[in-house]
Parts: structure tokens; sequence; C-alpha cells
């Protein structure tokens, strides 16, 4: 079972409702060995995916997303390799679920992605961090006129 706690004063308390249920499955008085991880950025990898869909809209290559995702991961390093008789490698990428990756791991992977399409796009890695950062941005918010 995992859990997501967040550190507060006291200790440790469960982040929302099912980390609630779950930690009341646990018995009373009970010692329990856990491993600590920091959690995850969901809006990190919202920033992912929103990264590679624009490097995704700037080319020509790849058929999906995912494609082009799994091409930059194997590209990094990300992926297994496969060897395949005598002159064929088979890569093919590892995931980036939660569950497999710290969010330091996914920082260096996140990074390395920016890094490579940003140069095979011929662009800086800050515009095209930038442009997916606008892309998260709910419609609302990025369309709004700002008055004074």
């Amino acid at each position: 079972m995992q859990l997501l706690l967040t550190r507060v004063s006291s200790g440790l308390a469960p982040d929302g409702k099912q980390a609630w249920d779950d930690l009341q499955k646990l018995r009373v008085g009970l010692s329990y060995l856990c491993d600590v991880k920091l959690a995850r950025s969901p809006q990190q990898l919202r920033l992912y995916w929103a990264l590679i869909t624009k490097a995704w809209e700037n080319q020509s290559g790849y058929a999906t997303k995912e494609d082009l995702s799994a091409a930059a991961l194997c590209a990094i390093g990300h992926c297994y390799r496969i060897k395949h008789g005598d002159d064929v490698v088979i890569e093919r990428p590892k995931s980036i679920a939660f569950g497999n990756l710290d969010q330091a791991e996914f920082n260096q992977i996140y990074d390395a992605v920016a890094d490579l399409l940003a140069e095979k796009l011929g662009v800086t890695v800050e515009s095209l961090r930038q442009e997916a950062a606008d892309s998260t941005l709910p419609a609302s918010i990025r369309n709004a006129e700002i008055t004074p």
C-alpha cells in the first residue's frame, strides 16, 4: 500500500481522502516499515506532456505524441536496450509513471528531454518551456483580457 502523506509540525498526516481511508485500514498499535520518497508533481507531468505536444505540433516525423515521447526518452538513454540477433538492438523506453520514478529522477528526465527537443527544433529551451507552461493554463486564464 502506498500512502500520500504531508509533513506537518507534529509528524506526517494523510494527504486527501484516499490516503485517510487507506490509513484507517492499518491496525493501531502495530509498527509499519515505510519507504519515504518525495511525491511526484502532477503539474510537472502535465508540463512534460505539454512540452511533448508543442514539439510534436512542430515536426512531421512522428505519428503520435506518444511516439515522440518514446523516441525522446530513448534518445536521452531512459530506455531498455534489447539485443536481437547479431546486429539489431531494439530500444524500448522505460516508464515515467509515478510509481517508477521519484521527483529527483523525473526532474533529470524532464530537463534532458526539454534540452533535446529544443535542440532538435532549433529553439531555446527557455522558449520551449515557456510555451509548454503557457499551454497548461486554462483557456479562460490564458485568453483573458487584462483590464486596468
